[in-house]
């Protein structure tokens, strides 16, 4: 219920997108899997007040807690998940990994501003998420600090994974320990670059 989520009559999901008021409602219809039905569009429907049109914002923005770490993913369900298995974080959708556009990217996301914690980036294992621009528009936004993640465990390159497919591999999967694993990586690997550019360029000197 938190999550603005409900059933319509022809049996798709919505998402209520809200930040301080209800400003959307998008519709997914998903297969009796789990997984999103591609064959049936989703739509996404302006709500209006007097004339007026809201604008779009991001899914989740209305939990957000400046406290908490948090992670992006691309769809609604995933960030739905895993707020209920990791309460600890803050989780936000992007809509995919192009469903913020380059001249809204300010508006929506600079309330990411105000997080005290980390910021990560959970997009999908295949070309789309890791070519995705969405770190760009956190750059855009004012937001200078952020981690991106699109490899997983025991998910093969392109596979088209998300976090949610990880969830399901893995019962006991621990995002946590997986996310600071990947700081740990990244800071090993530019501790070395770092150590091999003060190296060439002492020897540029000599």
């Amino acid at each position: 219920q938190k999550w603005l989520v409900r059933t319509d009559r022809f049996g798709a999901t919505t998402f209520g997108l809200a930040n301080d008021q209800l400003r959307h409602i998008k519709k997914i219809k998903y297969r009796l899997n789990g997984h999103r039905d591609k064959a049936a569009k989703f739509s996404i429907s302006a709500l209006t007040r007097k004339g007026y049109r809201f604008d779009t914002c991001v899914y989740g923005a209305h939990l957000f807690s400046p406290e908490k770490d948090t992670f992006l993913t691309e769809s609604e369900k995933a960030a739905v998940i895993c707020s209920f298995l990791f309460p600890q974080f803050n989780f936000l959708a992007t809509g995919g990994s192009k469903g913020i556009s380059k001249s809204d990217a300010p508006r929506k996301l600079q309330f990411l501003s105000q997080a005290k914690g980390r910021i990560v980036i959970l997009g999908d294992n295949d070309k789309a998420g890791r070519e995705s621009d969405l770190p760009r528009k956190l750059t855009s936004a004012g937001i200078k600090s952020f981690y991106h993640i699109t490899e997983y465990p025991q998910s093969e390159k392109d596979s088209g994974d998300d976090i949610v497919d990880i969830l399901e591999r893995f019962s006991s999967f621990d995002l946590e320990a997986f996310f600071n694993d990947h700081v740990r990586r990244i800071e090993k690997r530019r501790e070395e670059e770092n150590k091999r550019y003060e190296v060439a360029y002492r020897n540029l000197f000599r």
